[in-house]
């Protein structure tokens, strides 16, 4: 008979999941950069966002996230009729929500989302200085100020609840800066700098959670709960309504 007692999973078999998965983004970064440097060498100007650039993200986003996160394009709604306008990447509940509105073709930009049904948010750019940063972070905290209503943490499915605490928010909007590169003689440093100072006169669900530039970092913003003194970050693993 064998010994059973030896039949056990090999420690040195693979690297942790977690190292593995780091790696497999890291490679996405470097394929978006790679393949939005020839589509910037094939413009005229070079510091618009450029679509192709989009598609790119939203391409490779896809390939990151799992599929019950839909990546698309199109404009963001609230049911009082108030919008966002067009937004680079929506990332969207197509399982719990249709689109309000369908665009002519599946490329279409005109389709039209509710905002209950998203999880998250961004607007890409090719070269991020202070101007697009500002317009960038407009859009998104426009995106914060649609009515969406709040999903209590009791919340499991989206007609099924459980007893728990009413008061906290189970499905906080998810939002980012994502560029490309830095525009030249533009410090990152200098773009954080401004990224806080913008969102300290904004309400806490209306700030913009993460600013990304590929090459030079990531910052998301964060709050210190006076009560406990633990920082608490905003996290795009929470559930859409």
């Amino acid at each position: 008979m064998p010994d059973t007692n030896q039949w056990k999973p090999r420690e040195d078999a693979k690297e942790r999941l977690s190292k593995l998965f780091f790696k497999r983004c890291h490679e996405i970064e470097e394929r978006i950069v790679s393949r939005a440097k020839v589509e910037k060498e094939t413009r005229v100007d070079n510091y618009d966002s450029g679509l192709g650039i989009e598609d790119i993200f939203r391409e490779e986003l896809s390939n990151l996230l799992p599929k019950r996160y839909s990546v698309r394009t199109g404009v963001l709604d609230d049911r009082y009729g108030k919008t966002a306008g067009e937004c680079d990447v929506i990332i969207f509940n197509e399982q719990w929500f249709p689109v309000v509105h369908a665009g002519a073709t599946e490329a279409s930009r005109k389709f039209h989302f509710p905002i209950e049904g998203t999880y998250a948010v961004a607007e890409v750019k090719s070269s991020l200085d202070f101007k697009s940063l500002d317009d960038a972070m407009g859009k998104l905290v426009t995106c914060h100020r649609l009515h969406r209503p709040v999903t209590q943490s009791d919340r499991i499915v989206e007609n099924r609840r459980v007893d728990g605490c009413p008061h906290s928010v189970l499905n906080p909007l998810y939002s980012a800066v994502v560029a490309i590169g830095l525009t030249p003689n533009i410090g990152f440093e200098d773009l954080i700098n401004r990224f806080f100072a913008i969102n300290k006169t904004l309400k806490r669900h209306e700030v913009v959670r993460a600013l990304c530039v590929f090459g030079s970092g990531t910052v998301t913003w964060g709050l210190r709960n006076e009560r406990t003194k633990r920082r608490v970050f905003e996290s795009m693993t929470s559930e859409a309504v």
